[in-house]
């Protein structure tokens, strides 16, 4: 692999320092919602190649700094701003376009604190506004952007390189690169941003958006002058292909190196909804038509895991099966994952809690591929030429049972 795409797999920012993350907790610095707005600014630079090399090191430096605080949901501070556009400069318009979108961040920030402050004084508990900062960000700001995404759902405790490892990651790669429509859109995936399978989706996500950049890069090569390529070029660069809603946890250090966008939060119960929120591309008020507006297709796959994957997978189940959240396909991945799912609908089904229907909303998959040839039957589309190659060629390892490095993908 080359440094190049190595260097393109990993799009996420290292952590910020324990020093700057306490400074501006001191400060009230936290907000997920400026956080992910900010985090929106910062990757229109990221994406617009031109502005972004026109930035010296250290404007790089600052900015990557910035998206760092923003993945663990903190602002700058004035000072910071002094500091950052300081850096930036104004000495070419590729600064001055950079520095327009640090503005709209400063406008966010104003709006966003003194809306805050006005519900803090209405409703005078720290912890409160947190956690209605992070439902918000998380349940409504997430979803609204680019419709519905693919979401897995496993452990964090997969090692890198096992065969189920490599199954989640070869899913979303091959998703996400055969879902390339001629204006440059594809699918989007979003996991819970920890390693495991979670960093497999990401990866394959990363690995998608690099085959989709080649792909159009060729079509460029043997059509210049083609307008359409050149704004699909455009569009495939500004639209995020891997997101991650985080929690901290004890085993899970930080966020994975795949992740071009990432919010943290702070309590399970917003996490979890913003996953399935995002996935199903809707706001907190679903009114049933949301697949329509959106040329997403979504869906969740569900791997090998512990309490967490099966409270996700079966939280997704009760809102579709209650008419809570628009229907889209469930589907548990390897036969071990889909037999634990049956033994355990039909124990349901015996004791009569769930009704002979409920069987259709988790989809029974015998390995990745099938997954994949279910995903697209379930929603009616055809396979790209693409994705019909990955399917006749790939050989299945998500029934391999072998938990260590194997032969699947290595870094």
């Amino acid at each position: 692999m080359t440094c190049e795409k190595k260097q393109f797999l990993r799009p996420s920012p290292p952590p910020a320092s324990g020093r700057t993350i306490s400074r501006l907790a001191d400060a009230g610095k936290r907000n997920n919602i400026v956080a992910h707005q900010s985090l929106i600014q910062l990757h229109d630079i990221y994406s617009h190649r031109e502005v972004w090399q026109a930035l010296s090191p250290k404007a790089r430096g600052e900015l990557t700094q910035m998206r760092s605080l923003g993945f663990d949901g903190y602002y700058p501070d004035n000072a910071d701003f002094e500091r950052i556009e300081s850096a930036i400069g104004r000495e070419s318009a590729e600064c001055r376009t950079a520095l327009q979108n640090i503005a709209v961040i400063k406008d966010i920030i104003n709006t966003q604190e003194a809306l805050w402050s006005m519900m803090a004084e209405a409703y005078p508990y720290p912890d409160l506004m947190l956690l209605l900062q992070d439902t918000t960000a998380a349940m409504h700001h997430l979803p609204d952007e680019n419709g519905g995404r693919i979401v897995t759902f496993g452990s964090a405790r997969t090692a890198t390189g096992s065969d189920v490892f490599d199954a989640a990651r070869w899913i979303n790669e091959t998703i996400v690169t055969g879902s390339l429509r001629e204006d440059g859109t594809s699918e989007q995936v979003i996991t819970g941003a920890g390693p495991g399978i979670m960093k497999a989706a990401n990866l394959g996500a990363m690995q998608g958006r690099w085959n989709i950049m080649k792909i159009l890069k060729n079509q460029l090569a043997e059509a210049p002058d083609e307008g359409s390529v050149h704004a699909a070029i455009f569009k495939a660069r500004t639209q995020m292909h891997s997101i991650g809603v985080r929690i901290a946890l004890p085993f899970e250090a930080s966020w994975n190196e795949h992740l071009q966008l990432c919010l943290t939060i702070k309590n399970f119960a917003p996490r979890k909804g913003g996953l399935v929120s995002a996935a199903m591309g809707r706001s907190v008020s679903h009114n049933g038509d949301e697949h329509t507006k959106s040329p997403n297709h979504p869906a969740v796959f569900v791997h090998k895991g512990g309490f967490g994957t099966d409270d996700e997978a079966y939280e997704a189940a009760l809102l579709i099966q209650c008419g809570k959240s628009p229907n889209m396909p469930i589907l548990a991945v390897g036969k071990e994952v889909s037999d634990k799912f049956h033994a355990s609908i039909e124990k349901m089904e015996q004791w009569n809690a769930i009704s002979p229907d409920d069987w259709g909303i988790i989809t029974e998959c015998k390995d990745e591929v099938d997954a994949v040839e279910k995903y697209h039957s379930l929603h009616g589309i055809e396979m790209s030429e693409f994705t019909k190659a990955q399917v006749t060629n790939r050989r299945p390892v998500a029934n391999n049972n072998n938990g260590d490095e194997t032969n699947g993908y290595r870094e």
